[in-house]
């Protein structure tokens, strides 16, 4: 369960700073703006979200596992570091994270509906989908 949760913080960070090959940094971070889902059932159920905001920050909630009976969330900042988003937390809810300990992974690609990053740990392809993109109004993406 605490890999699943490391798992949830390490997609937030791969979410703000995914890049594709061309694409300028400021434009990264506007893709990733808007909710995700990171974690979710083969059957499209979502378990967990992460958020990135326009100023640099990520919020990130959902269940502990997928028989619903805990939630969890946590949060803090987020930058792009060339092809590495890098995720800093400041609050988890069962305190797993030490404060201000950071996470970056390898940014593959960022569509408007897909975010692929690899895991900086073990290597591992990820795939989050696009939720929301945070707006009130009409997406810009649409």
């Amino acid at each position: 369960m605490i890999r699943i949760i490391l798992i949830f913080l390490i997609g937030f960070n791969l979410i703000a700073c995914s890049s594709s090959s061309g694409t300028k940094e400021n434009d990264i971070k506007s893709l990733l703006h808007g909710v995700w889902a990171e974690y979710y059932t083969p059957e499209g159920e979502i378990i967990s979200y992460v958020t990135y905001i326009p100023e640099g920050r990520f919020h990130g909630f959902g269940y502990y596992d997928e028989n619903k009976t805990e939630y969890w969330f946590a949060h803090g900042l987020w930058e792009m570091r060339g092809n590495q988003s890098c995720i800093k937390f400041q609050f988890d809810t069962y305190g797993m994270m030490d404060p201000n300990e950071e996470f970056c992974v390898e940014v593959l690609s960022v569509t408007e509906g897909t975010f692929i990053y690899k895991d900086n740990v073990d290597g591992k392809k990820e795939i989050l989908k696009r939720v929301s993109t945070g707006y009130l109004t009409q997406s810009k993406y649409e």
